[in-house]
């Protein structure tokens, strides 16, 4: 029972930090600690929060204490050198990336930001290079300085958004999915209903005019609408977080219900760390 407080915990945290509400994720963060304080992703959650509030000290402590329950985590290590790099430590934050890439070395976010260092140092330009793969909480390339990092999710890590419209929706735009989903099921039901009378209707001799008259043309629309709208909303989940598009082939064979329910249980776990 408590691991499911945990995960709950920790799932409004990450969804709190995505939605730019940094103290109410830190107060999530710190409750999964009091229910499991050996969870090192609650602990990476709260120094996230911690960096994004504007107490480093603090996120230091938090970022260790991480690393010390989880070791062998690149993921902890990486989160920790985009804050150290937004606090002007670029030396630490190099030493971090190297560790982060000597325990997965296909890491791109952490790879990406050590030859950001290594450029600055040697004086190229900060303008010709591409920004470090940070989160932002709104539209524009993400910032360098204080506070700066990415947002992660026990397992993986949140890529950063790629369309403004979803960033800026923040948490609501996983409720819309399931909104959508719910949607989905009452009018399946409904056609399924429908479309049992109809059957019933054959079997039982009545003519076509009976079987026109169960026929329910808002019904239809509607459905058509609903299903164009978890298309819409997958496509655009889908460029957003860099998943993998084969769930759109899923979600087009198995209909708005359930499959784009499936999608959001199953595939928006699917995320690439670039």
């Amino acid at each position: 029972m408590s691991g499911d407080r945990v995960n709950e915990f920790i799932e409004q945290a990450t969804l709190s930090l995505q939605g730019g509400h940094f103290t109410q994720a830190l107060e999530f963060a710190q409750a999964a600690i009091e229910v499991a304080p050996s969870s090192a992703d609650a602990h990476l959650l709260r120094a996230v929060a911690l960096s994004h509030t504007r107490q480093p000290q603090a996120a230091d402590e938090a970022f260790r204490k991480a690393i010390e329950l989880d070791p062998q985590s690149a993921k902890i290590r990486y989160n920790f050198a985009v804050h150290v790099y937004g606090q002007g430590n670029r030396e630490r934050a190099a030493q971090l990336c190297a560790d982060a890439l000597e325990r997965e070395p296909s890491h791109a976010a952490a790879r990406q930001l050590a030859e950001r260092i290594d450029a600055e140092q040697r004086g190229t330009p900060v303008a010709s290079l591409a920004p470090p793969p940070v989160a932002t909480t709104g539209g524009g390339p993400p910032p360098v300085g204080p506070g700066a990092i990415s947002q992660i999710r026990p397992g993986y890590e949140v890529a950063p958004s790629r369309i403004a419209f979803v960033q800026n929706l923040g948490s609501s735009w996983p409720l819309i999915g399931w909104a959508l989903t719910g949607i989905a099921a009452v009018i399946t039901g409904f056609q399924v209903i429908q479309v049992g009378n109809m059957f019933t209707l054959i079997f039982s001799g009545a003519g076509p005019a009976q079987n026109q008259a169960l026929s329910n043309p808002i019904l239809s629309l509607i459905g058509l609408l609903v299903g164009l709208s978890t298309i819409a909303y997958a496509i655009l989940d889908l460029l957003d977080r860099r998943g993998n598009w084969w769930w759109i082939a899923a979600v087009l064979c198995c209909g708005a219900f359930p499959g784009l329910g499936v999608y959001m249980l199953l595939g928006r776990r699917e995320i690439s760390n670039l």
